[in-house]
């Protein structure tokens, strides 16, 4: 053990809650990598993994910094010497300042022990408190193979289950194209099945496919003009009453394929990466992983939104994706809508959350431009920001912000968006069919 350092017990940890660890991913540039995304830095983030193969764990504290080191066994390679990992935490501002990994080929741009030890540290906090007290200054379970423990018994991995299926490949087919057809889901298959979905037509999906069966070039500008031809006024009013219900509805999933969306316009008109996790998304090659605080937004929008009918004397409905032929790779949603305007509701779950949306008492760029995407589509001149209090479900507030719809400076975010679409996306699309 280093001097100054204590053996770590669940008493002297520091807390990692997940709002905390995400936002230190989110911000930290070493963990964007293609390498640190997606996939792998789930495996990473096991608990089957980190907590068989982090051990010695040790705590320093220098107000307001908590240093935490510890050693990860490599998954491949269990009898190499483990390698060392450090976390240094404010504990003052609830901030992660840094994550390294010593002796690892792929440390100077984050690597997956750094991810492997934050979130043992993240369950840690998530344990109930214990009557006994675990010293964490041990050797790593996995660590032990081929030394105290000779071998692993392959029942021990846990049994596979025997699964025999007989399928009848026409029935599959059969079911797969009316279940296709009820929830108006356009997929590959779609041209082979007889498929007629006049919603989908909108879709960019549909729409690259006829264009390049018409012997379309790769050309952004061509298909945008393809795209503004097919696209029609009582398209994307069919459009917006057959997708209302947002995420519950198969339709709107399809219909923002490929397209940039108000809540990530801001991203868009920003982005400098052609393949980062910004196309991935649009692409839907990339979810947002659920979790409470997702779940929690959803559950209290429609709530929401009827306190704030309340306070304005407003009949507040839902309603589906707008988009524009004159911009068809720009769709958007908002969480309500009256005659004269639109309204986007956020639930963040602490007043730290808070300030991401209002700072001031001001809305944040990100979300204003989000809005001004959404009253251009939906054609309004303004829009109530409503951001629910953190204990909105026993006080019942909620902070609103009306917002005016700002012509120029939309035409600029459209426009730099578009831009950004036809570089990054357009290519992917074509490519892809």
């Amino acid at each position: 053990m280093e001097a100054d350092f204590s053996k770590a017990n669940p008493t002297n940890l520091p807390q990692v809650d997940m709002i905390t660890l995400m936002d230190f991913f989110s911000n930290h540039p070493d963990f964007h990598g293609t390498e640190m995304r997606g996939i792998k830095a789930a495996r990473s983030a096991r608990e089957s993994y980190g907590d068989q193969a982090i051990g010695r764990v040790q705590v320093k504290r220098v107000f307001p910094l908590c240093i935490i080191k510890g050693e990860v066994t490599p998954e491949h390679k269990v009898r190499q010497k483990p390698y060392g990992c450090t976390v240094t935490i404010n504990e003052a501002e609830e901030k992660i300042v840094s994550a390294s990994c010593q002796g690892c080929e792929g440390a100077a741009a984050g690597c997956k022990h750094a991810v492997a030890f934050l979130f043992w540290l993240h369950r840690r906090t998530e344990e109930p408190a214990s009557t006994s007290t675990t010293c964490y200054w041990k050797k790593a379970e996995l660590s032990k193979v081929g030394s105290s423990m000779k071998f692993i018994k392959l029942s021990e991995f846990g049994k596979i289950p025997e699964c025999t299926l007989d399928i009848d490949s026409d029935r599959c087919l059969a079911e797969f194209q009316d279940q296709a057809t009820k929830n108006k889901v356009v997929t590959q298959m779609s041209g082979y099945c007889g498929s007629d979905n006049k919603y989908s037509a909108a879709s960019l999906h549909t729409l690259i496919l006829e264009f390049k069966n018409q012997g379309g070039l790769e050309s952004a500008e061509e298909f945008m003009n393809f795209m503004k031809n097919k696209i029609t006024a009582d398209m994307c009013k069919e459009v917006l009453d057959n997708t209302v219900g947002q995420s519950l509805n198969k339709l709107w999933y399809e219909l923002r394929f490929g397209r940039i969306t108000a809540s990530k316009i801001f991203e868009a008109m920003n982005c400098k990466t052609m393949e980062g996790s910004l196309v991935e998304t649009i692409m839907g090659a990339r979810k947002v992983k659920d979790n409470m605080f997702l779940q929690r937004g959803r559950n209290l929008e429609n709530s929401v939104l009827e306190e704030v009918g309340k306070k304005f004397n407003l009949k507040i409905e839902k309603c589906g994706m707008f988009i524009n032929q004159e911009w068809p790779v720009l769709g958007a949603s908002p969480d309500g809508i009256t005659k004269n305007y639109i309204f986007e509701v956020k639930c963040p779950s602490s007043e730290k959350t808070f300030s991401t949306y209002i700072k001031n008492n001001e809305i944040t760029y990100k979300f204003y431009f989000q809005m001004l995407l959404q009253m251009y589509l939906a054609g309004k001149t303004k829009g109530y920001f409503c951001v629910a209090a953190p204990d909105f479900e026993t006080t019942k507030n909620v902070t609103t912000l009306l917002i005016t719809f700002d012509k120029e400076l939309c035409q600029k975010i459209m426009t730099d968006a578009v831009s950004f679409w036809e570089k990054a996306i357009f290519p992917l699309l074509y490519k892809m069919v």
